[in-house]
């Protein structure tokens, strides 16, 4: 007689068969297809004579990944390093110091990629649960919740989970704040935030997440106006981390030529705005160039499921009773209005990430931004997938999940642009 696992354990097994499949694939792929000529990219820079088969760990270091483990290995050595957060490389210099006690034949570098596949791999697992307990708690249905987690583990940005990328510490940190919140533990919550803030640039976006709900508990507590207080010092800290981190380089750095003569609205210079824009480019409406055309239609889809978020939930609210009366239960203390409002804020925070890849950051991004920093992108995949009414949409999501999923990760691992 079989018996049934959980969710949540069913949830880990998903992620963890998800992770595997991935990681044989990037291999594989890497193995099968010749690597793409990406001239003036970085190559991260392996041993002399390292102990492990280059085939096994190599497609691991595409693109960003590079840069994170160089970060790893030797610190802000370089300016455009700025334009990584700590986290992720921190985790990946204890991690691969953790691997060479272990294995002390490996070298400095296989050490490095190892501790961040294992991280990115576990933190993955981590972040699929997050997203099953925060997705049941602000849906309101543990199944819907399992349904979004399950959409999580076959998500469109599949390789970016495995590689040596911070993109499973971010989800991590961002949908494991969402369950601690839902649970009614903001502090944790904002602690998580601060961490996804240290992984990536956009994690400071959580500090209007926490605003947000620190407000809506604020206004049906004993002591509206010292709860707002208390909400308003949760979300600071978690919009302080990219200032704190442009200090810590102006502090390093300067005085000296460059950057540090720019302007200073805070009254140091921002190093990531300046490698942003002087390496990448990075700049509102700098990426709207016609060649730019394919990068705009790979992140097309993943920007109009953010908007389809949006949408549903303002339709949502505007149906669900009138203003007055919504305002006036969420106000009392209305789990289900205050539930409907919070995830109101997670479809704007969703649509607002989208239109900052659209109208500012390299578009392409926008796919794993969104994947592994907004949850209700997860929601309209679970729903449509579940609607068995309109089955043409149900297979053109499958389709953009898995040629997303299978060719993007081929593409990566050969070193051709993707997302």
């Amino acid at each position: 007689m079989s018996v049934a696992l959980p969710r949540v354990q069913r949830v880990a097994a998903l992620a963890l068969a998800s992770r595997a499949l991935c990681v044989a694939w990037i291999i594989l792929a890497d193995a099968l297809l010749p690597d793409h000529d990406a001239s003036g990219v970085r190559l991260f820079a392996f041993d002399e004579a390292p102990a492990l088969p280059v085939w096994l760990i190599r497609p691991f270091t595409r693109w960003d990944a590079a840069h994170l483990l160089g970060v790893a290995r030797a610190g802000y050595a370089a300016e455009r390093n700025a334009a990584f957060f700590p986290a992720y490389p921190a985790a990946c210099a204890v991690g691969g110091a953790a691997v060479g006690r272990v294995f002390p034949s490996l070298g400095a570098g296989e050490r490095l990629v190892v501790a961040g596949v294992v991280a990115s791999n576990f933190a993955f697992v981590l972040a699929a649960v997050g997203a099953y307990a925060a997705s049941g708690a602000l849906l309101r249905d543990e199944a819907a919740g399992y349904r979004a987690a399950a959409a999580f583990c076959a998500t469109p940005a599949a390789v970016f989970g495995s590689a040596c990328y911070g993109e499973s510490l971010f989800g991590a940190c961002a949908f494991g704040g969402l369950a601690l919140l839902a649970r009614g533990r903001p502090n944790a919550a904002a602690a998580a935030w601060v961490l996804a803030a240290a992984t990536r640039s956009n994690g400071c976006l959580y500090a209007a997440v926490a605003l947000c709900a620190g407000l809506l508990a604020a206004a049906a507590a004993d002591a509206p106006m010292k709860a707002a207080l208390a909400a308003v010092a949760r979300s600071a800290p978690i919009a302080a981390v990219p200032l704190l981190k442009d200090y810590a380089h102006y502090r390093r750095r300067c005085p000296g030529p460059g950057w540090c003569a720019g302007a200073a609205p805070l009254g140091f210079p921002s190093l990531y705005a300046h490698v942003q824009r002087s390496e990448w480019g990075v700049a509102p409406f700098s990426y709207w160039r016609i060649e730019q055309a394919p990068n705009f239609a790979l992140a097309a889809p993943a920007v109009a499921l953010a908007a389809t978020a949006f949408y549903r939930e303002a339709r949502r609210l505007r149906l669900a009773a009138s203003a007055k009366r919504f305002r006036r239960d969420a106000l009392a203390g209305d789990a289900a209005a205050r539930a409907a409002l919070l995830r109101f804020a997670l479809c704007g925070h969703a649509l607002g990430t989208a239109l900052l890849c659209v109208f500012v950051a390299h578009v392409e991004i926008a796919t794993r931004l969104l994947s592994f920093g907004c949850l209700p992108v997860y929601w309209v995949l679970a729903d449509i997938e579940a609607d068995a009414s309109r089955p043409g949409r149900r297979r053109l999501a499958r389709c953009y999940v898995a040629a997303y999923a299978v060719l993007g990760t081929a593409a990566h691992a050969n070193f051709l642009p993707w997302t």
